[in-house]
């Protein structure tokens, strides 16, 4: 193979696993609740304290970011997130899938996510 085709393909196969790489991370942002003063975080029905509480998230467990058009979707430092009461969060369909809760949370809250 030419030296240039050779190069050409390197970074071809390099673009494409960058690319693919990075919509995977668009695609899947899974966080963690950290311990709070409260022991427990709140999710909430709209991206503001005044919204009332759906349910306390305890420290540990897993909120998974929802996303529009591969962007996470947000307002200002509330994030709007899927909430499971537990450690893995179940797919549609699964035993326990009823228990996922959605809402929106303050930033302040998780993790670093991904």
């Amino acid at each position: 193979m030419p030296r240039f085709a050779f190069k050409l393909a390197t970074a071809a196969t390099f673009l494409l696993a960058a690319g693919l790489a990075s919509a995977r991370a668009e695609q899947f942002t899974v966080c963690t609740v950290m311990k709070t003063s409260d022991g427990f975080a709140a999710l909430r029905e709209k991206p503001s304290r005044d919204g009332k509480m759906i349910v306390k998230m305890l420290p540990g467990e897993i909120v998974d970011m929802e996303l529009k058009n591969g962007k996470v979707i947000k307002q200002g430092k509330w994030f709007r997130i899927a909430h499971f009461p537990g450690v893995e969060m179940p797919n549609p369909g699964d035993p326990g899938y009823e228990k996922v809760r959605r809402g929106w949370a303050h930033g302040s809250v998780f993790d670093e996510c991904g």
